[in-house]
């Protein structure tokens, strides 16, 4: 769920301008199966949490239906992908 929200919002930050970030990228990049990832996931949760905790929480999380376009208006309105680099930059204003 939080990857589709993630990347709903990925056009706003496509278009950022960021100054001089160098990154070396390994040229034989495999991306993992999503089955990978949820296990890895559950595996990690388990860990931290503990099995009751883990499945309380995975029960909750998986059972909310959420509309992940109205989270992003509700979290940035008609704010520009600059807007939102401009106060993630210069810190939140106490009073918001």
């Amino acid at each position: 769920m939080l990857l589709k929200l993630l990347w709903s919002l990925s056009p706003l930050f496509s278009t950022l301008e960021l100054r001089k970030i160098t990154m070396k990228v390994p040229t034989d990049l495999t991306i993992p199966e999503i089955d990978e990832i949820r296990k890895e996931g559950v595996k990690a949760l388990v860990e931290r949490l503990g099995i009751a905790k883990a499945a309380f929480f995975l029960r909750e999380t998986a059972s909310q239906p959420l509309n992940y376009l109205e989270i992003k208006d509700q979290l940035f309105g008609e704010m520009t992908a600059t807007d939102i680099y401009a106060q993630i930059k210069g810190g939140y204003d106490s009073n918001d």
